[in-house]
């Protein structure tokens, strides 16, 4: 087990950093941030990907000032990326979840104590910045661009900021090559217990920057160093977050997802071995419940790999084995085999989560996949809504729901939904009259669904804690018009 440093824990938003937290990873976005829009678009995107934290950069008036509306339109904490402009972090401040300053940028110390007292005032951290090829010049003339000048720099600026009564802060310390960026790190870190935000800067594209930050960053998480984490990366914003994730799975200090074991292509295989991994990764892409599954070419080592994995596929001439905690469940052929390896590996293991209505088409799509939910969704009366708006989501869910049961992947729902004109003919649902409604609802139900087929069984398993529009709460809720529908419970 790794044995965190232990540092001082500090907020950007709502995400703590440091401390015992969880490592978090952000991204930056790229677009001009003075184009709201399109900022606001990259900024969910990188929500949707896993994102903690996300930066822009801050490098004109126009772009501070469109912060504010940004802010508006968006979840995840926003950090500023300044540079040159002091003046522009005292706009920034104003509004975002963190200051960062590259020092050997700000210039005037003065200018950097304006800062300062902008974040006091609205209670958020700075984070100290240091890029190796971008040093003030007292500490680039005396050591050169190197991990001791980075340190160097750090430790001034650090002092700096205490001096000034300001102790929120968190650091990083980059370089665009691996040993000057790990060495620069294990350098500063018992120097202080300041949280670290770690990356290799200017890493390159998405290949060479996955193997930079892996070891950089993996070299230094095995050491206990680092509380948060980017992958900078010349590519997709999401492929950030998803190797920034890989690591912390693979490292063993996220639990999330799949862990896959593949033997590497030998002469022993029995099988198209890249294929099936492909095929296994694709339709299990969507778990985030933690599971080890191992995938073998052939029988040679797979017995023993099986044991400790969850799930387990051995490929054999013409056939193979599917193994569940090291026992043979089954021993079938073709595609018959990857059904069985997903069938035992993932419906019957993992928790689904989300609104039911939008859970069960897509079950529906399998045989027998049960989804348990909060409300009856086989019944429209014990949907609470007194206001068609409320029913609107409802609506939608079925008309997935239809959709879902006439096609086999999501390149067709798409184009069924289209063609059912899902979400271009529940306008009418805002002139209805007002729905009815039952004064309690079920608390728990079993929804058993069928593939190809419309049916949705419903079973009440628990209804002994009830809820009523006649609790004050709801009431106030449903005297409302700010929200979409009332039912937001999530199913299991």
């Amino acid at each position: 087990m790794i044995k965190r440093y232990p540092t001082k824990q500090i907020y950007v938003g709502n995400v703590p950093i440091g401390g015992d937290a969880p490592i978090s990873v952000q991204s930056m976005t790229f677009t001009k941030t003075s184009d709201v829009e399109a900022t606001v678009e990259q900024i969910k995107k990188l929500h949707f990907a896993g994102a903690d934290i996300v930066r822009v950069a801050v490098p004109h008036l126009e772009d501070a000032q469109a912060l504010k509306e940004i802010k508006k339109q968006v979840d995840l904490p926003i950090v500023a990326d300044i540079h040159f402009h002091y003046k522009l972090a005292l706009i920034a401040a104003e509004v975002v979840d963190c200051i960062r300053i590259n020092p050997g940028n700000i210039g005037d110390k003065k200018r950097v104590a304006e800062v300062v007292k902008a974040c006091q005032a609205r209670n958020i951290p700075i984070r100290i910045g240091v890029n190796c090829g971008s040093l003030e010049k007292e500490f680039e003339d005396k050591y050169g661009q190197t991990a001791r000048g980075m340190v160097a720099s750090a430790e001034y600026n650090i002092k700096y900021l205490e001096d000034l009564g300001f102790t929120d802060i968190k650091v990083s310390l980059k370089a665009s090559d691996v040993q000057r960026t790990v060495e620069a790190y294990r350098m500063l870190r018992p120097m202080n217990n300041y949280p670290f935000h770690l990356g290799v800067t200017e890493a390159g594209t998405q290949f060479h920057s996955t193997i930079k930050s892996s070891i950089a960053l993996g070299s230094l998480l095995l050491d206990g160093i680092g509380d948060t984490l980017r992958v900078s990366m010349t590519g997709e914003l999401e492929e950030e977050i998803k190797v920034g994730r890989a690591i912390l799975k693979d490292l063993g200090i996220s639990k999330e997802g799949l862990n896959i074991i593949s033997c590497p292509t030998c002469g022993r295989i029995e099988a198209d071995l890249v294929s099936a991994v492909s095929e296994i990764e694709k339709r299990t892409a969507h778990i985030k419940t933690p599971l080890d599954v191992s995938v073998m070419g052939c029988v040679v080592n797979a017995i023993g790999e099986a044991k400790s994995a969850d799930v387990a596929i051995a490929f054999g001439k013409g056939s193979g084995l599917v193994m569940k905690k090291g026992e043979i469940i089954a021993k079938l052929s073709g595609d018959a085999l990857i059904n069985k390896f997903i069938e035992e590996g993932w419906h019957k293991r993992i928790q689904l989560l989300g609104l039911p209505f939008l859970l069960e088409p897509f079950a529906a799509l399998k045989d027998g996949l049960v989804c348990y939910s909060t409300l009856p969704t086989a019944h429209n009366h014990n949907i609470t809504a007194r206001q068609s708006f409320y029913h609107l989501g409802y609506q939608a869910g079925i008309g997935i729901a239809q959709a879902a049961i006439k096609v086999e992947s999501w390149k067709q729902l798409q184009q069924q939904l289209q063609a059912d004109g899902v979400f271009f003919n529940i306008n009418h649902l805002l002139q209805e009259k007002t729905i009815e409604h039952e004064t309690k609802l079920p608390v728990l139900t079993k929804n058993n669904v069928t593939a190809n087929s419309k049916e949705v069984i419903t079973e009440i398993l628990e209804d002994s804690i009830t809820l009523s529009l006649k609790d004050p709460f709801l009431k106030q809720l449903d005297s409302t018009n700010n929200f979409g529908w009332i039912n937001s419970y999530l199913a299991i």
